[in-house]
């Protein structure tokens, strides 16, 4: 019997699993997909806002400051990427002027820093906006994360102290019984005393297992540009324009990888596996964001890819406890400023929904972080290649990779089996070729490291094998 079973991989569901596993709980998370962080989580703008702009007496108002201001020593302590880069909203009307007013009310209101700019100063730092911009609300203390690896770290340092992970999990149906709660997957059987409806865009159909229609969930996608790295000079800021009822708009993002971002749109659809993208959101993003900042480099564009959000059927976080299923609590409709709010949301959910929990004397708060081996002075990289030469064969040359990073990925506490795991986990395949080049090597190390034939890696989800057939003899598949 488990304490407690949280349903739903993505980083929400990472930091609630990873707040509780400070306590001494059986603690199991379950995922339906053949890694964790493979939806929402890897498709989003990557923001850790302030928190100015929810609407007073909601709880995103209430989570979002809070947590922002977790977050930086939470990536510490796990060793991942955190950066400080500050957001603009601008405003090119009278409109917009009034927009930032109430903006700036809120943060006046929350204690968020906050700075008025005018073209004589906001051209000076960011040269390649738009000159029409009247004026500018700067949010200094804006910051942007790597979500999917922020999602793993998590994971893995709450499986270090304790939490198991059940992958290719797909929840079939809950049953109430006299100590807790049933829970049947497509091959197994998980008993518990308490769930953790964390189940993103499929939160509402997790829900109505246990009778619960209170609310529903609509699938919001959002198409998105990813450039080159070579577009850097665009912006150093965060770039918004002043937000709407259907979100915060088509952005200019840089991310901490160097590349930059420019969407999102904000389409309603009606399938939950609609992740594709079409010419008229991706033409869409292009005339918003030319709006915002001249000259954008869209020949550098190295993907287009497209996310779902999970809107509530509510303008809010919806998270309560079921009245007339104890200890079945929903966590949904966790959509902007979902992520930047994740580590509040955790610790809500602890505070709102267990008694007397006991914590761990040896919780280890502490993570080691993949190796960067880019990043190095030359000096170490010699001296490392001296002592292992698998450091010095670079398998993905768009991000600089080598093949002992890879192997290093693979033998950790949550252990990646697919080329898009090790995609998102230390980023093979996110350069200019998309992984053309380096795909085959990484079937290579995965088969090798996991002993399995390479015939049996897969892309992403079970069943999306690269390699059909061997040829050439035994040492060749294709």
């Amino acid at each position: 019997m488990n304490d407690v079973i949280i349903i739903g991989g993505g980083i929400i569901g990472a930091f609630i699993a990873h707040e509780l596993s400070h306590y001494k709980l059986k603690i199991t998370l379950l995922e339906k997909d053949n890694d964790v962080a493979n939806e929402t989580t890897m498709a989003n703008s990557a923001i850790i806002h302030t928190g100015y702009d929810p609407k007073d007496g909601t709880l995103k108002a209430k989570l979002n400051p809070i947590g922002h201001d977790l977050y930086k020593q939470i990536c510490k302590d796990l060793d991942v990427p955190y950066k400080e880069i500050g957001a603009y909203v601008v405003a090119f009307d009278d409109n917009d002027i009034k927009t930032l007013e109430e903006l700036k009310t809120r943060a006046i209101n929350r204690n968020i820093i906050y700075e008025e700019l005018y073209p004589d100063t906001f051209l000076k730092q960011e040269p390649n906006l738009n000159p029409e911009i009247k004026k500018v609300l700067s949010f200094p203390t804006t910051a942007i994360i790597d979500p999917m690896q922020t999602c793993v770290a998590l994971i893995e340092n709450a499986i270090v102290n304790g939490l198991k992970v059940f992958l290719n999990q797909e929840v079939k149906a809950i049953e109430p019984i006299q100590e807790g709660y049933k829970i049947k997957t497509q091959d197994k059987e998980y008993q518990t005393k308490y769930i953790i409806n964390c189940a993103g865009i499929n939160s509402s159909k997790i829900a109505k297992m246990i009778g619960d229609n209170s609310f529903d969930i609509i699938f919001r996608k959002g198409e998105y540009y990813v450039l080159d790295k070579k577009a850097s000079y665009l912006t150093k800021h965060i770039i918004y324009p002043c937000p709407s009822t259907m979100g915060k708009g088509v952005l200019i993002v840089p991310t901490v990888h160097g590349n930059t971002l420019l969407g999102p749109t904000a389409f309603d659809v009606d399938d939950s596996l609609d992740t594709s993208t079409t010419l008229n959101g991706l033409e869409e993003v292009k005339t918003k964001v030319q709006k915002l900042i001249k000259d954008i480099p869209f020949n550098l564009t190295i993907r287009t890819f497209a996310g779902l959000r999970a809107k509530g059927s509510i303008d809010d976080f919806i998270i309560y406890e079921n009245e007339n299923h104890p200890h079945f609590i929903n966590v949904a409709g966790i959509d902007s400023p979902g992520i930047a709010s994740a580590p509040a949301i955790a610790k809500y959910v602890i505070d709102n929904f267990f008694n007397e929990l006991q914590p761990k004397e040896n919780f280890i708060k502490t993570r080691k972080g993949y190796y960067n081996f880019d990043s190095l002075d030359d000096e170490t990289k010699a001296q490392l290649i001296k002592e292992n030469p698998k450091f010095g064969h670079i398998i993905c040359r768009c991000e600089k990779i080598s093949e002992q990073e890879i192997i290093d990925c693979i033998h950790r506490p949550l252990v990646p089996k697919t080329i898009k795991a090790i995609k998102k986990r230390i980023r093979p395949g996110m350069g200019r070729c998309q992984g053309g080049f380096c795909a085959p090597l990484v079937i290579k190390i995965l088969a090798r490291e996991l002993s399995i034939n390479p015939k049996d890696i897969c892309y992403d989800s079970i069943n999306s094998n690269i390699l059909k057939q061997e040829s050439k003899g035994d040492d060749h598949v294709e």
